[in-house]
């Protein structure tokens, strides 16, 4: 026999799950995108049909913020180098490697 006031097996203890935390903007704003207007369109509406609108027109600010919406912002190559100048190396170091380096630079 279990203790006194032990769960069944298979039972919880929260069957509605954990509590919400508090409000956060993206709730908040989500909520009011959500939201009709006076013309009968909600707010992610009206945006999206200005986006649009601005694409539509030529402006490239608008043509690239859909196309990175759609596609995924596109990767870009960085080049690090060095203070000699060389490729610069990035690994793994002893505690004794480290504690070396930290001796010669000063």
């Amino acid at each position: 026999m279990g203790r006194p006031g032990a769960w069944k097996p298979g039972q919880s203890g929260n069957p509605n799950g954990r509590p919400r935390k508090g409000k956060c903007l993206s709730d908040a704003l989500q909520k009011r995108l959500k939201k009709k207007r006076e013309d009968g369109r909600t707010s992610n509406q009206a945006i999206v049909d200005r986006l649009v609108t601005a694409a539509e027109e030529g402006d490239l600010r608008a043509i690239e913020g859909i196309f990175n919406r759609l596609e995924g912002t596109p990767t870009q190559s960085i080049e690090h180098t060095g203070p000699s100048g060389g490729p610069l190396l990035i690994g793994r170091m002893s505690d004794e490697e480290i504690r070396e380096l930290i001796h010669r630079v000063g």
